[in-house]
């Protein structure tokens, strides 16, 4: 067993069953999110992904919906085709909802002065 399936299937058996349901959903749609960003970004179709992992690009596209979480194998082959990390698949700190980043910034501007008066310049020259 190669040490990426290894990674995986750790995760998936040992981490997976320890968070709720609805977590494990929120995972899974954060997952293909951050698959379909990937995928973007290097300019490849769903049906090329698709073909690279033996599947129908129907199915890839519900791994990217969030719908069907991918196998351990898949996750294998999806790493190869993306030329990516296992763990950069399931990097997701980027994709806060929109009321944590409010609530960082706010608490990042109490905490510091320098960086308010540096955040309202930059706020004043971007906006029109």
């Amino acid at each position: 067993m190669s040490i990426i399936i290894f990674y995986i299937m750790c995760y998936m058996i040992i981490l997976l069953p320890r968070i709720g349901f609805n977590k494990r959903m929120d995972i899974r749609k954060k997952l293909g999110k951050r698959i379909k960003e990937i995928r973007l970004q290097r300019s490849l179709s769903q049906e090329y992904v698709a073909n690279k992992l033996d599947i129908n690009p129907s199915n890839y596209s519900r791994i990217e919906t969030g719908y069907s979480y991918p196998k351990a194998e898949t996750l294998q082959k999806l790493c190869q085709a993306l030329n990516v990390q296992p763990k950069d698949l399931f990097d997701f700190e980027h994709h806060k909802d929109l009321s944590s980043i409010k609530a960082e910034l706010i608490d990042s501007i109490q905490q510091n002065d320098e960086l308010a008066v540096l955040l309202y310049k930059f706020m004043k020259t971007v906006t029109f």
